[in-house]
């Protein structure tokens, strides 16, 4: 007889008996323990891949920051955030003063950078008559310092809270009432450009360079290095959902460890549609393929991003190839919001004569 276990019960009301029989087939039994093997594997490689994945999660990479120097015509500000942390600033002149400035710009420096880089990546937009608010992130050169936090390359909700409190300051500023705000940033502070601006919702243009998802950055990397511990007919078997869930593990672990929380690019950037935005990718980066950028640009929208791919350039040094072009294609993409605003104001205006027209009209007619 093919059964496990048969069990009978007898019971007091009116003499009745019930016979009960528990029926499991031996290919059940089977079927559990296979079930309870493969998730322990599956458990046993999750904890395998987080532990060999983190430590290089973690490093830092080698990245070539070049120093900055303060400029003059740089009037210090200081910025607080909602979390009273004081932000180092400086309000940098644009570089004809004998004009009004059409709009301000607002700068936030790489890893490891200063805001006083904003004077080499930003000078398109100093050229084409913006004035510069450039600003240390927290636990980054003057600015105020967090206890128990050690900054990396990967952006946290710490970078885009101080990111969302300087674009807030410049906006209320009076002398750039009604121009065009535009965001710019390089690498870490591309990203933090990115997310605050997709947050608040009012900034008109935002300009990045070097900007990577941390997902998506896993995932390369998971496909790059895998193979020196697993054979590789291992990694390319595993389905790609399974591996990216595996993977974020490794975040989670990390974000635990650190006390922080690292941005989502892709959950962030669809609220960026809208705003016209410009991703300048670095061909030749050793660190961050080229179709990173490119995924982001359509995680905002084909039509409002465009990505420039500057095919021999290194890490964040896509100006050190051809200054006179990266500054010109910043400058044009910047002045393109102050035509925007521009024909708002003509719109505002036409609408507005056609509204007293309207009641002047009212008016005549009720008379």
């Amino acid at each position: 007889m093919d059964r496990s276990a048969v069990r009978q019960r007898e019971t007091g009301f009116r003499g009745h008996s019930e016979r009960v029989v528990l029926v499991v087939d031996y290919w059940q039994i089977a079927l559990l323990v296979v079930l309870g093997v493969l998730l322990a594997l599956d458990i046993g490689f999750r904890i395998f891949a987080v532990t060999m994945a983190l430590p290089m999660f973690e490093r830092q990479p080698p990245f070539n920051v070049k120093e900055s120097s303060p400029v003059d015509r740089a009037t210090p500000r200081d910025i607080t955030t909602r979390d009273d942390r004081r932000l180092a600033a400086n309000l940098i002149s644009r570089d004809d003063t004998t004009r009004d400035a059409v709009g301000i710009g607002v700068f936030f420096p790489e890893f490891a950078g200063s805001r006083w880089s904003a004077v080499r990546y930003a000078a398109g937009l100093r050229k084409a008559g913006f004035d510069l608010l450039t600003v240390d992130f927290r636990n980054q050169g003057d600015s105020d310092y967090e206890p128990d936090y050690k900054p990396s390359h990967w952006p946290t909700e710490f970078e885009i809270r101080d990111a969302a409190a300087v674009l807030r300051f410049a906006r209320k500023i009076p002398d750039y009432e009604g121009k065009p705000l535009v965001a710019f940033g390089i690498s870490r502070g591309g990203s933090a450009a990115l997310i605050a601006s997709a947050r608040l919702g009012f900034v008109d243009r935002v300009i990045c360079e070097g900007v990577m998802s941390i997902d998506a950055m896993i995932m390369y990397f998971t496909y790059r290095w895998a193979e020196l511990y697993v054979p590789r007919w291992f990694i390319r078997g595993l389905p790609r959902w399974h591996l990216a869930s595996t993977m974020k593990l490794v975040r989670i672990v990390s974000q635990y460890r650190k006390g922080v929380r690292y941005v989502v690019h892709e959950q962030e950037l669809p609220y960026l549609k809208g705003t016209p935005t410009l991703i300048i990718a670095d061909g030749n980066d050793s660190y961050i393929p080229t179709d990173i950028p490119q995924k982001l640009a359509r995680r905002i929208g084909d039509e409002w991003a465009t990505v420039w791919v500057v095919k021999k350039a290194k890490h964040n040094q896509a100006r050190d190839l051809n200054p006179d072009e990266y500054d010109r294609r910043v400058a044009e993409f910047a002045t393109s919001a102050v035509d925007d605003h521009i024909a708002g104001d003509e719109a505002d205006a036409s609408n507005a004569s056609a509204h007293s027209t309207c009641k002047a009209t009212e008016n005549v007619t009720t008379a």
